[in-house]
This record gives structure tokens, sequence and C-alpha cells, in this order.
């Protein structure tokens, strides 16, 4: 029985992939997310205007993509290789980092709120902060006005 090259190729492949996904550790995600975060703080930062904010939506779009990929990857902790006891110090650093990270993240969030920045596009490119695996988050609670809407359509 011959075996073909590309059959091999593409197990070597599969065989490699595996290995590097198992080998993914809880603290290596989160440190991704906490940097992924940091990211999406930088381009929220340039936004001072409609226009500034138009211009940076498609890369917000893009790190708020990877981040909600992150994001069901730390909800789905079975995947991941837990923390080794050693690593609580890390882990405790990373967590302050996590919150210094989201303290200006909802602090630019409301200064682009309040300043009336909010674009079609970046309104867009916020949707992909959302996970994309349903079971992964719950459902946002629908706004008060989606209430009233949803009583006259009845």
């Amino acid at each position: 029985m011959r075996t073909s090259p590309f059959i091999l190729t593409a197990a070597g492949i599969c065989m490699v992939s595996a290995s590097v996904q198992a080998a993914e550790t809880m603290k290596s995600v989160l440190s991704e997310l906490a940097d992924t975060l940091a990211a999406l703080n930088t381009q929220l930062d340039t936004i001072k205007d409609k226009d500034s904010a138009t211009a940076a939506a498609p890369e917000i779009e893009k790190i708020a993509t990877k981040f909600a990929a992150l994001t069901v990857k730390v909800m789905k902790p079975d995947n991941l290789t837990p923390p080794a006891p050693e690593e609580s110090a890390d882990l405790q650093a990373l967590q302050k980092r996590m919150m210094d990270i989201n303290t200006k993240f909802q602090a630019n969030l409301s200064r682009i709120g309040q300043g009336g920045f909010i674009t079609p596009e970046l309104a867009k490119a916020f949707q992909a902060l959302q996970p994309k695996d349903p079971s992964a988050a719950p459902s946002p609670a629908p706004a008060a006005g989606d209430k009233e809407e949803e009583k006259s359509e009845k």
C-alpha cells in the first residue's frame, strides 16, 4: 500500500497544530487577551472626532474580533492547560494589569460615547467584541426601548 506524500504532509501539519493547541495555557491566553485589549485602547486613543472614529473602525474591528475569539477560549478553559501553582504571582500581576487596561478601556468608551463620536462604522466594529460562540456568553439584556418595540409589534 502506497501513501501519498500529500497525506503524510497534511497529517504532520495536523499533529503539529494539535500539539501547539494543547500547549496553550490559561496564562498565555490571558496574557494575549490583555495585549489585545491594550491594542484596542491604543486605537481608541486616536479617536478625537467622528472622522477619526470612522478611520479607526476597520482596525478596531480586527482587534475586537481577536479579542472575542480569545474571550471564548477563556470561557471554555477545558481546552487550556491550567496554570501551575508556581505561576500564582504571575497570574496576580496579570490580573492587576487586566484591571488597569480595562479601566482605561471603560474610560475610552465613556469619552467616545459622551463626545458623540460613535459612527455607524465604529458601532459595527464594537459589535465584533461579542463572542461568536452563543454558548460562550449570555446574551445582553434588551434595552428599555427594545421592550417597547416588542410590545408594539404584538
